[in-house]
Formats: C-alpha cells, structure tokens, sequence
C-alpha cells in the first residue's frame, strides 16, 4: 500500500514538473522572469499540490511554533516570494 502511494506521488510530481517545465519552454515571457507571470504560474499550478505551511514551518524551525498567526502567515507570504523570485531569476539566466 505504502509503496502504491509513493509511486503516485512520483507519477504526481513528474506531471507537474513537465507542465511547468513545457509551459516555460513555450512562454518567453516566463523565460525572462516575468515576476507577475511566474507568480500566476506557481499560484495556479504549484501552491495548490504543495503543503506550504509545512514547508514554511520546517524551513523556521523552532520559532514557528512562537510566532502568532499573523507572523506565520506574514512569514509564508515572504518565503513564497523569495522562492518565486530565486526561481524568476534564474528562469531568465
């Protein structure tokens, strides 16, 4: 059972990486970095399939659990952009 669920999570991530991927291929503007075009792209087809809370809280680590939900909130919106724009960046190099 436990080996189904990893071999669709794999089958899972490999469809995502080859949309982003083709999508990016075919869209020059994304190429360049376009930051409000990338953000649309990992706001309609990344954050939907990722647990970004979690990914957040782990990167924080232990003062995750001291802040309040304004700050966590607050904290996940900063890191998703340094995220976009790491990756803006180097799509357009």
């Amino acid at each position: 059972m436990r080996r189904a669920a990893g071999r669709a999570l794999v089958a899972s991530v490999k469809r995502l990486s080859t949309y982003v991927l083709d999508t990016i291929t075919n869209d020059r503007t994304l190429q360049a970095g376009n930051l409000p075009k990338v953000i649309a792209l990992v706001d309609s087809k990344i954050m939907p399939d990722v647990d970004f809370q979690r990914m957040t809280a782990s990167a924080a680590g232990p003062a995750w659990r001291k802040a309040t939900p304004e700050q966590q909130k607050s904290l996940q919106e900063e890191f998703k952009m340094l995220l976009v724009r790491t990756y803006a960046g180097a799509l357009s190099q």
